[in-house]
Parts: C-alpha cells; sequence; structure tokens
C-alpha cells in the first residue's frame, strides 16, 4: 500500500461544515451506551458533528447492533439504532451499502496490512473514507487512528 499526502487536520473547535465525516461503530456505541466509558465524549462529539453530513457502511452498522446488544442487553435499542440507519431517520447521516467494489477495497486494505489489530469493519472505514474522497473519520479506535494518521484527521482530536 503506497503511502498518501497528509490531509488537513481538525481540531474540536475549527469549523467542519461541508465536511464528510465516517463514522466508526464506537462513535455510536459509546452515545447510545451510558456506561460505556467514552459516553461523554461521544456526547460531545455528536454536538461537534450535528450539522455535518455523516457517514458509514453496513458492516459498521451491523457492527454497532452487535456490540450494542451485547453491552446493554437491550435488543430493542440495538434494533431501533439499526432501523434509523436503514430507514434515514438520523439527521445529515448516510448508510452506505458493502456493495463489491467496496468489499474489495476493504480486503485489498485488510491483506496488505500486517497490523492484526485493525478489523475487517476497520478496514472497510478507510475504503469507504477514500471511495466519498472524506478527511475525517470519527473512532475511539488508536489502532486505526495510528495506522493512517498519515492519510486523515480524526475526531474528536484526543482520546
Amino acid at each position: 500500500m503506497k503511502p498518501t499526502k497528509p490531509m488537513m487536520k481538525f481540531s474540536m473547535e475549527e469549523n467542519l461544515e461541508n465536511t464528510k465525516i465516517v463514522l466508526d461503530a464506537n462513535i455510536v456505541i459509546a452515545y447510545f451506551s451510558q456506561k460505556d466509558p467514552c459516553h461523554a465524549q461521544a456526547l460531545l462529539c455528536s454536538k461537534l458533528l450535528e450539522n455535518q453530513l455523516k457517514v458509514l457502511n453496513t458492516l459498521i452498522v451491523s457492527e454497532i447492533a452487535t456490540v450494542l446488544l451485547v453491552k446493554t442487553k437491550d435488543k430493542y435499542l440495538a434494533s431501533q439504532v439499526v432501523d434509523k440507519f436503514i430507514s434515514n431517520k438520523y439527521s445529515k447521516t448516510r448508510m452506505y451499502a458493502c456493495d463489491s467494489s467496496l468489499l474489495r477495497s476493504t480486503s485489498a486494505i485488510f491483506k496488505a496490512f500486517n497490523d492484526t489489530k485493525l478489523s475487517f469493519q476497520d478496514c472497510s472505514i478507510i475504503a469507504l473514507a477514500r471511495k466519498l474522497k472524506a478527511h475525517t473519520i470519527a473512532t475511539f479506535d488508536k489502532d486505526l487512528r495510528k495506522a493512517f494518521a498519515h492519510e486523515f484527521a480524526f475526531l474528536p482530536k484526543s482520546i
């Protein structure tokens, strides 16, 4: 995988208007799970991003449902969150299907990376960001941040 030039970095205070933000599952999970250690940061991040276009893919939505169910033991909550993504009810949030093209890109990233700390879903976030030419990813995943710091800006700024 050839390195790309660094993208513009954003701080929490900078204007992100007209910026596509790719969401990782952990941001959404922390937002809905009050016992999550990152819950307060997820709430703050959601306020910062409320006017930006947020994007995620179907693999991430699947991960959200599974982890929310495991963490909260609340199947209704997990189902409601997923149903809102499916029916496009979250303001300024779009879900993209993991079609064969996105899965091929995801697989290529997954194969090219020797770091076993990056899941297939993590790689799908990168594939979607590249496909949509998004420069910013919202995640609490330190390994994902470290692996792609040369290519993307990350929110929240510090974790």
